[in-house]
């Protein structure tokens, strides 16, 4: 039975909703907890119920004509368009209808499975069409996610909040679980605030008026290494605070009193001449005797004595404003805290080229704070443990079941609720790092204000940092954190049950079979595990006592990961390729023994165009498409299709076909029943089916943008509806040198496309 996505998908809608959604603040799962490569609940709405209903090509008994079908069809990618936007994620109406639309087509919807779960988005969406679903993932920051919006929600769907401010009766979904996370939440901020409150004065302006500070900007220093010099250089990437016009400010350094002082100017800067930073790397230049430092003396320092940091301007709040004020003794005295004894230690990873801070001696993860933020953390992170014993407490005083049964094991009681509101919290502290740690850099683009550490997939070594109040009312506030968390939980879908475990994908097989849905790592787009130790120890911390096989480590399991940056291999970039190729082999092996035969299964990757040696098939190296793709047919799956879903438009096709795009490959068990073929008939067949394949996708308006993506899964159907494709020698043709060929034959098809409409677009210019 052909389903809808082996057929049409509408791209440009999808698409569209994708960057709508991405540009959203609220009641999303980032706001849960940071996530890198998160697929977007558009995308995948628009994936699951174009899986689970059927094209109506599959029905002529009720469809006809050609037209019909293509009625039926459009009415179908309506839905969809609906389903996508972005306001309509937790709408009802819309949602009951997709799930009805999809309740004609099956008496009974087939669990989804996703083996590479990570920002939980798959099953999230799964959840809300009304799917049970099994989520995994290796790394144990992904699970607890997973758990949080999956596993946790229904196991208190409908229950009111135990510390309701009003006399509500009727609660749904999590609402009431949201409520008791806003509640315990603030309990736990004002219990922080008075603990910590001098630590984190207001500053009085020229006025003498008391005002609440944002931030906190410093600059590492470091010994000037002129001998005769005695002067701390500030290593400052730059010295704006703001470039907002009628609202500049800059701060220079100064000499006086035989110590470096920093003056703020309010206006406009024009001596552009005033900079520490004299080279593209770690090179500064000494404000008092001038000498440049060299990147290799900065790393010595760093590694042999460590950094001091100094203050060099308070952002204080004015109304709808920052403003900048120099640094008073009070601001200064505040932040000098004694290193506390107790926190969570882990290794930063070394001979990476996405992780920088290790070359300058900030070799753990505890050297990325100031003593005042680990202060705040371990703080907080102990009164989450204090506050779940007087949460356990409430419930039960409400009504809830006094037992022992732990969230972990499912439980529903008050000691397993408690529990559940701590995971919130100690999710919030954590998603709070990324805004709150000396990788935090100040942004003085518009008025000023706080870039997270993670603004891409790596840790950059930050020279000047901006250390964020974490009690005032702004987004790197914990209260904030906590509320936008509590928005998220109260509009999950907390319905249909859901499994969720730590497991590699590639060594442990689901008993059960599923609908696949997934997205497996990319080569070196991201290092998931070392970028997740970020926020794995502070987790750890304060959650390993809740889910202690969870963090039974104490950094995330990285053997088995599936990745290919070198340096985690002696540098062997073969051995990374073989290690992650094999992985994914054996993943998608594992995949297809658990795949149900009545769905399709989907499989999100990379496309990259491998630019073809003419007549030199000998010579053709795969990249990791061909190697990808290759892998998903010698698993025994049958590729029925393909979209270039999430795909960023550039004016040169050709240009974005080699950088890659992004593609969702749907694919199904291959029939047993298959039969056997020879090279030459696969040739012929690929030769004589894939202009019309390209003509078909042109008639449903696909673009010449999206030409190549969409038809490549239409070509590789050609090669995997075969049991085998035997060459002349009597030996079977690998799926490598069906890549070359589909690819060769694409390039043949799309060529005189491509040139039309680049034509089109010059005459239009």
């Amino acid at each position: 039975m052909k389903k809808l996505i082996e057929v049409a998908l509408p791209l440009d809608i999808i698409s569209s909703e994708m960057d709508r959604e991405k540009m959203a603040r609220t009641g999303r799962p980032s706001t849960i907890h940071l996530w890198w490569s998160r697929k977007t609940l558009a995308e995948e709405r628009a994936i699951l119920f174009a899986s689970l209903v059927d094209d109506p090509s599959s029905h002529p008994e009720l469809f006809e004509s050609e037209e019909a079908q293509n009625r039926e069809r459009c009415r179908l990618l309506d839905i969809i368009n609906e389903l996508v936007k972005v306001e309509n994620t937790n709408n009802a109406e819309v949602i009951n209808a997709a799930v009805t639309e999809i309740a004609k087509y099956s008496e009974e919807l087939p669990i989804c499975f996703d083996p590479f779960a990570g920002g939980a988005s798959i099953p999230l969406e799964a959840q809300r069409m009304g799917l049970d679903v099994c989520a995994r993932d290796l790394n144990p920051v992904a699970t607890l996610i997973n758990k949080a919006l999956l596993e946790i929600p229904p196991l208190f769907s409908g229950k009111p909040a135990i510390n309701r401010s009003e006399g509500r009766l009727i609660w749904s979904g999590a609402e009431g679980l949201a409520e008791d996370v806003r509640y315990y939440g603030k309990k736990l901020c004002d219990q922080a605030y008075e603990m910590l409150k001098y630590n984190y004065p207001p500053i009085e302006d020229s006025n003498h008026v008391k005002r609440d500070v944002f931030s906190w900007i410093w600059a590492r220093t470091m010994k000037c290494p002129n001998p005769s010099c005695d002067c701390n250089i500030p290593l400052a990437a730059g010295f704006d605070l703001s470039k907002k016009k009628g609202s500049e400010a800059w701060v220079e350094p100064v000499l006086g009193d035989g110590k470096l002082i920093f003056k703020i100017h309010r206006e406009k800067r024009t001596d552009l001449t005033i900079k520490a930073k004299a080279g593209h790397s770690a090179v500064f230049k000494c404000p008092k005797c001038g000498e440049i430092t060299t990147d290799e003396y900065v790393k010595e320092e760093g590694k042999k004595s460590g950094f001091q940091h100094q203050l060099m301007a308070v952002v204080a709040d004015e109304g709808n404003k920052h403003i900048y004020l120099e640094p008073d003794e009070l601001q200064i005295k505040c932040a000098q805290v004694d290193f506390p004894e107790d926190i969570p230690h882990g290794e930063l990873p070394k001979g990476s080229g996405n992780f920088a801070p290790p070359n300058f001696g900030l070799g753990d993860y505890s050297d990325l704070y100031t003593n005042r933020q680990l202060l705040f953390l371990t703080t907080v992170s102990r009164l989450i443990k204090d506050i779940g014993k007087e949460i356990e407490q409430d419930a039960i005083d409400s009504g809830w079941d006094d037992n022992s049964v732990p969230l972990k094991d499912k439980g529903r009681g008050a000691k397993a609720y408690s529990e559940a509101i701590c995971v919130y919290l100690g999710m919030s502290l954590s998603k709070l790092t990324d805004r709150s740690s000396a990788l935090t850099s100040w942004d003085s683009s518009a008025g000023g204000k706080i870039r997270n550490v993670f603004s891409r997939a790596a840790m950059p070594m930050i020279w000047d940092f901006a250390e964020t109040n974490p009690f005032y009312s702004s987004s790197g506030s914990l209260e904030k954190t906590i509320n936008a968390a509590a928005d998220a939980i109260e509009v999950l879908p907390a319905k249909q049950s859901a499994v969720v475990s730590s497991a590699d994908a590639a060594a442990v097989p689901l008993e059960q079979k599923a609908m696949i849905v997934t997205e497996p790592p990319y080569y070196e787009r991201a290092d998931y595990a070392n970028l997740s130790d970020f926020f794995y120890v502070w987790l750890r911390y304060v959650l390993k006592d809740i889910y202690p096989e969870l963090f039974s480590t104490i950094t995330t399991p990285k053997d088995e990961e599936l990745i290919t940056f070198a340096y985690r291999f002696d540098g062997n970039k073969q051995a990374a390729r073989n290690h992650y190729a094999a992985g994914i082999r054996k993943s998608l092996q594992l995949m297809n023994q658990s795949a149900v035969e009545e769905y399709p299964s989907n499989v999100s990757f990379f496309y990259k165009r491998n630019p073809l040696i003419e007549g030199s098939q000998d010579k053709f190296k795969p990249n990791e498409w061909d190697e990808f793709v290759a892998a998903v047919s010698d698993a025994g799956f049958l590729i029925t299709a393909s979209w270039p879903v999430g795909r960023t438009i550039e004016k040169n096709i050709r240009k974005a076909e080699n950088k890659g795009l992004p593609i969702s490959l749907v694919i199904r068990k291959k029939d047993s029943a298959a039969e056997d073929t020879t090279r030459r008939r696969f040739v012929v067949n690929l030769k004589r089916e894939l202009p019309a394949i390209i003509e078909d996708l042109q008639k449903t308006s696909i673009a010449p943008f999206d030409l190549r993506c969409s038809a490549v899964g239409r070509a590789w159907t050609i090669f995997t509806r075969y049991n085998k494709v035997m060459d002349a020698d009597g030996s079977e043709m690998s799926a490598i040198d069906a890549s070359y060929l589909i690819e060769q034959e694409l390039d043949a098809c799309l060529d005189a496309i491509y040139e039309n409409n680049e034509e089109t677009e010059k005459e239009e210019v």
